[in-house]
């Protein structure tokens, strides 16, 4: 907001600038000492002064986009994804938010998704080759969502996925997707992975807080059942 109200005061003065200019333009002749120099000058003044303002706010809307987006996948991260949740109840989103989403209200659901790299045996796999795993999961699994949903990093390991307009069958249907695409690849120096999904979906009146704490409770029995299955949580799936 204050870096907006910098570029709308400079944009400002630029006009009175260049307002001053013309008018200097106008009543006095060129040939009078030098005026043209100085309105040349002037002149020149202004296009490097617009400049820079141009190259203050694009850097701005970087360190905007930055700072919701996760560096290693590209993803949004927890942060813009915490944004998404908190306005999902209360108004439509919009296209490209977060990922795609722009759908708001009842009839959502949440996907809270683990990768899992113990299945891959032997010695623990270099930092890089896990990256590139964490870079082409995060790849795959947007590859395999609708545009209208919303995928981001939730954590080292985790991905959260927010699916307007399914229940919470539809959305256990869309993790089994998810996990069957995943566990049929095989990552260089890592082998193949399994993801491990819990499944729950929005009742009117939920907080962030308690839809991501029954999605988190969900995803812990799929681990603890075995990792690489998806579950849903106990009263979505009684009330599905």
């Amino acid at each position: 907001m204050k870096t907006a109200l910098r570029a709308h005061l400079a944009t400002a003065v630029l006009v009175a600038v260049a307002a001053v200019v013309c008018v200097g333009a106008a009543l006095f002749p060129a040939s009078l000492g030098g005026t043209l120099w100085v309105q040349v000058m002037l002149l020149l003044g202004l296009l490097v002064f617009w400049q820079q303002v141009r190259e203050a706010q694009a850097r701005a809307a970087r360190r905007q986009h930055s700072g919701r987006t996760d560096d290693l996948t590209g993803l949004p991260n927890r942060r813009a994804l915490t944004e998404l949740l908190w306005a999902l109840p209360h108004a439509p989103l919009r296209q490209g938010n977060a990922g795609g989403a722009r759908h708001g209200g009842d009839g959502w659901s949440v996907l809270m998704i683990d990768l899992d790299l113990s299945g891959s045996g032997g010695a623990a796999p270099p930092q890089r080759a896990v990256n590139e795993v964490f870079r082409a999961v995060g790849a795959s699994l947007r590859a395999q969502l609708r545009t209208t949903d919303a995928l981001g990093r939730w954590d080292k390991g985790e991905y959260l996925a927010l699916l307007p307009g399914s229940g919470v069958g539809g959305a256990t249907v869309a993790a089994e997707r998810l996990r069957q695409a995943v566990a049929a690849q095989q990552f260089p120096l890592v082998g193949r992975i399994t993801l491990s999904i819990g499944v729950t979906s929005y009742r009117h009146g939920d907080s962030p807080d308690g839809l991501l704490g029954r999605a988190a409770a969900a995803l812990e029995r799929a681990r603890q059942a075995n990792p690489g299955r998806v579950a849903a949580s106990q009263d979505a799936s009684q009330s599905s």
